[in-house]
């Protein structure tokens, strides 16, 4: 009975040790790991918050003054990182950016009309696309060097960063492809691509993201979303369809596919805004509202979007509330003057693609 009683009391301890370690060691910070979380909540979870978010529920939208907001703003073609609190039209609310014509050769012309803006690898890079010049970079943030970029031509929309460091990019022409990286990101080499190393025909496509947890690239198109499972040869990349999922009416014309910080599924829009389950490929309706060129979640639960005012840009990015009727409704999170905002996301990392991975620091 004493033996079994001091056993008893040497397991409490160990727990107790094993969980003050743990908090001591999350309260310094371990060099080795990443601020990444793994998702949690799932597709239904995701749709029925962005509906009561969209309704005016009470969801904390004020919360975390210290959010901030990446943009693609095409007036100046510049990715510019935005104080989300403070007045856009300020200077000092520019924390960072990207201009592309400081590019050798004449090479920043492949960057006019810049859309795509994605925050990969815990927020150290960026990916870029852009429209009209037909380019796709690989941009560090810490010092806003481009570390690959090239021209697939096309009209590219958006980007995905594979688990080897290899480039897909997506074209509205469409063309999913992707490109060698051969250098190291972490190193300070430059790299101009020369010629797509793999090539997929899907019509319209507009979007792209690696998911971590099932092995497989999700690509959107105009009409379809398909999943492509990869061959992990970084020198002769491959790909094999192994799912193929018809848009519903109200998705058709896919335009923004993104994984939201805390979801394991994708939101999707089109003629509506939906969010896909990767495991039930079931879509999950959430609003009939059209022109919606993106639309993220923070880890704290806002909800941003860009709904074109002229054309497919806005001068403004909104949050996701009622009413929506007309592109300048809405509470906007930022505006700046004559700015021609494409896609934003918010600056967090994206743990759909990107899980815990102490290699990845």
């Amino acid at each position: 009975m004493i033996q079994k009683t001091l056993q008893i009391i040497i397991i409490i301890l160990i727990s107790c040790f094993t969980t003050a370690f743990s908090q001591e060691s999350q309260t310094r910070g371990d060099v080795n790991a990443t601020s990444v979380t793994s998702p949690a909540q799932n597709a239904k979870a995701l749709s029925d918050y962005l509906v009561s978010y969209l309704g005016g529920a009470d969801l904390n939208q004020t919360a975390n003054s210290a959010e901030k907001i990446l943009a693609a703003e095409q007036k100046l073609d510049k990715v510019v990182l935005f104080n989300r609190d403070m007045d856009w039209n300020e200077d000092n609310s520019i924390i960072w950016s990207w201009d592309p014509r400081t590019l050798p050769e004449g090479h920043g012309a492949w960057f006019v009309h810049i859309d795509e803006c994605k925050p990969v690898r815990n927020c150290k890079l960026i990916l870029v696309t852009a429209s009209k010049g037909g380019g796709v970079a690989i941009v560090r943030v810490n010092d806003a060097k481009p570390l690959f970029y090239a021209r697939p031509k096309g009209s590219p929309h958006s980007a995905a960063l594979l688990p080897d460091d290899n480039l897909a990019v997506v074209s509205s022409d469409g063309f999913l492809g992707v490109y060698l990286v051969p250098n190291d990101l972490s190193q300070d080499d430059v790299t101009v691509g020369q010629k797509l190393a793999y090539k997929f025909e899907l019509q319209g496509a507009h979007g792209v993201v690696w998911d971590e947890k099932r092995q497989l690239l999700w690509t959107l198109g105009s009409s379809e979303l398909v999943a492509l499972q990869y061959n992990h040869n970084k020198q002769e990349p491959d790909f094999t369809l192994v799912h193929r999922a018809t848009l519903p009416k109200y998705l058709l014309g896919g335009h923004d596919l993104y994984a939201p910080c805390n979801y394991d599924a994708l939101v999707v829009t089109g003629r509506g805004v939906g969010v896909f389950d990767p495991d039930t490929l079931e879509f999950y309706p959430v609003a009939n509202y059209d022109k919606i060129k993106c639309l993220d979640v923070s880890e704290q639960g806002n909800v941003l979007i860009q709904r074109a005012s002229e054309s497919y840009w806005s001068d403004r990015i909104r949050y996701f509330r009622e009413p929506l009727d007309s592109a300048q409704d809405g509470e906007p999170i930022g505006q700046r003057d004559g700015a021609k905002f494409y896609k934003a996301r918010f600056f967090q990392p994206t743990p759909f693609s990107e899980p815990q991975r102490a290699d990845r620091d």
